[in-house]
């Protein structure tokens, strides 16, 4: 066996072992997900946010002092209560539209293409920002545990979201069931944890209040206002998000699709509201302070409040402590994989309508979306070293996008409703627009209140993506209309002047002045003259082999191949205004991969540099050595 097929086959070998075998397209129907792995994959994320909900409350009540934290309660309340209005919301999206896209299909349908880009790029910023958000936080659940590990914070993120990557080009259904396990298992954790901390004391078991470190950042207290409650509120809105989740991917569930989605979604949404105010309530109640990551230095990293309430519950056991930590770290690691299963997803339906680039819709041989995979990843992984690994940074950049998406994917379930006039329309078409209302009063609240912290970026990242997304349109219709084949007459064929690009005369180059003598009366040598004293050889060697194929020599005085051979085949195309222009390029090929590190391969630059003229072929004639 040749030494180049065995490095190919030691590749594909390679390649199998990290992505896993091809699979064909007729497997797709088994690649479907059943109810029990549909739900570590599609509620992950909104599971996970208990981690970071309760600490955003928190973090942002301490504005007006240690002494108002007794609204943590009340704040978590109000965010179920809204939380149940989008579950039943989407519960009904699911079921009008079994063919998933949700947010974006349900806006685009319904209130027009405009509001749907605005969906679109509302709910992939989220996607990001989900990914972002649930490592980081993640990463600081390993560092309150392993204080020594606080300065590597950032890597241990960018690790984390690299292996999400990997395991997703596996294929879905392998992530579901690698997620399954630690899914289920942090449910276990946090509700066990949940019950010990709220209902122990009806059993004699009183966990010990939280006694905060002695060395505590020095916050400037402020008057409570309705702002500082409106912020803290806006911040906890993070337990919302990822909702919207299933009903993005109602195609991933086996049929009956909807039905199987719907359920999903009630479960996910009954599980996550008992875990959000079980944490809320013993934060409260047990004194816990969370003073974020500046308490102790700019990049100091700060103990989570998962990490603070198993202390109490515990009485700060390190063993059940670690626990709930490693359950903690690794179902937010594996929450972000709920973005990786939609934003390919909805980018490959952006990219089938026109609105992103196409090769987004194209799936790999593992069956998923694997360019909008290797997107996501690039994306999260510059907004992680941007703001350094640091949840409290990037937390208030979160909500804007889902809330907007909340808002619209809502009203457009009004108009739908209102459209169809279905059994029972009436009161679905109120349902959702409760929800409107409420999801859009809620935005404005985001918006205000974190615009200053750093949401406004996300309101200008938001309508540059739509600005994107019209461009992106806007060539692919342009290419369109000058690709069809409407109104089309057959032209002639142009005359045809062909160039070879001989470097030197030797068996490589014969093949190409053959190949030119076949395709056309009209053709010529070009050589570049980087040393002229090899000129004169040159000359001698065409006498002999070059035979009645005129041989052009053009100086290059500053030893450059690329710029005078543009400079000429602009002249013959300036001479012959009418004729096709074929190149050709003469080029060996070596046996092994790496003696091509021995050789110019110009080849490739003179494409490059020839492929914006018009009217201009290149070719390439090998010639392959022994």
């Amino acid at each position: 066996m040749a030494k180049g097929s065995q490095v190919r086959l030691d590749w594909s070998f390679v390649r199998r072992l990290i992505f896993g075998s091809p699979l064909s397209t007729e497997q797709i129907a088994h690649q479907r997900l059943p109810k029990i792995l549909a739900l570590p994959i599609f509620a992950s994320d909104a599971l996970s946010s208990t981690a970071y909900a309760t600490q955003a409350i928190l973090l942002n009540l301490l504005i007006a002092g240690p002494h108002v934290l007794h609204l943590t309660v009340p704040i978590s309340l109000a965010i179920v209560v809204l939380l149940w209005i989008v579950v039943f919301s989407y519960t009904q999206t699911v079921h009008a539209y079994p063919q998933g896209g949700g947010t974006y299909i349900v806006s685009r349908e319904n209130l027009g293409t405009g509001w749907g880009l605005l969906a679109a790029g509302a709910i992939l910023t989220d996607y990001v920002l989900t990914v972002a958000v649930s490592i980081t936080a993640g990463a600081q659940q390993i560092t309150s545990f392993f204080t020594q590990l606080a300065p590597y914070q950032t890597e241990i993120a960018l690790g984390a979201i690299w292996l999400l990557t990997l395991a997703n080009l596996r294929g879905a259904k392998e992530s579901g069931m690698l997620f399954a396990v630690p899914t289920y298992f942090f449910i276990v954790t946090m509700l066990c944890t949940v019950a010990v901390g709220v209902l122990g004391p009806l059993f004699g078991y009183y966990p010990r209040p939280y006694q905060p470190p002695q060395q505590t950042a020095e916050h400037a207290m402020h008057a409570l206002s309705i702002g500082i409650i409106l912020r803290a509120f806006a911040s906890g809105c993070a337990a919302m998000t990822g909702i919207e989740a299933v009903a993005d991917g109602v195609q991933a569930f086996r049929p009956p699709e909807s039905r199987n989605a719907a359920h999903t979604l009630v479960v996910m949404g009954a599980i996550l509201s008992t875990i959000f105010l079980g944490i809320s309530y013993i934060a409260q109640k047990y004194h816990i302070v969370y003073y974020g990551h500046g308490a102790h230095g700019e990049d100091a990293s700060a103990e989570s409040v998962i990490s603070m309430v198993a202390r109490v519950v515990y009485h700060d056991d390190p063993i059940l402590r670690g626990i709930v930590l490693f359950a903690t770290a690794i179902i937010l690691v594996l929450a972000a994989n709920t973005a990786y299963a939609d934003f390919p997803r909805l980018s490959s339906i952006l990219a089938r309508h026109g609105y992103m680039p196409r090769q987004l819709a194209n799936l790999g041989d593992r069956l998923v979306f694997s360019n909008g995979i290797i997107l996501l990843a690039v994306f999260v992984s510059i907004l992680v070293v941007a703001f350094k690994g640091n949840v409290d940074r990037l937390i208030p950049l979160y909500a804007v996008g889902v809330f907007t998406a909340f808002t619209l994917s809502q009203a457009g379930m009004v108009r739908h409703w209102l459209l169809r006039k279905e059994a029972g329309w009436q009161w679905k078409a109120t349902v959702n627009g409760f929800g409107a209302v409420s999801t859009g009063i809620v935005l404005l609240v985001i918006i205000v209140e974190k615009g200053p912290q750093g949401a406004w970026v996300v309101v200008v990242v938001i309508p540059v993506l739509i600005w994107i997304f019209t461009q992106v349109h806007r060539h692919y219709q342009k290419v369109r209309a000058q690709l069809t084949l409407i109104g089309y007459e057959p032209q002639p064929p142009p005359p045809h002047t062909v160039l070879v690009l001989v470097p030197d005369v030797h068996r490589g180059v014969l093949p190409a002045i053959e190949y030119a003598r076949e395709i056309s009366k009209d053709y010529r040598a070009v050589h570049i003259e980087i040393n002229p004293a090899d000129t004169q050889r040159l000359k001698e060697r065409w006498e002999q082999w070059g035979g009645d194929m005129p041989l052009v020599i053009i100086e290059s005085p500053y030893r450059s191949l690329i710029g005078p051979l543009v400079e000429y085949v602009k002249q013959v195309r300036q001479d012959h205004p009418r004729h096709l222009i074929t190149v050709v390029l003469p080029e060996f090929v070596v046996t092994r991969w790496w003696e091509r590190a021995l050789h110019n391969n110009s080849a490739f630059l003179i494409k490059l540099a020839l492929s914006n003229i018009r009217d201009v072929v290149i070719t390439n004639v090998r010639y392959y050595l022994d």
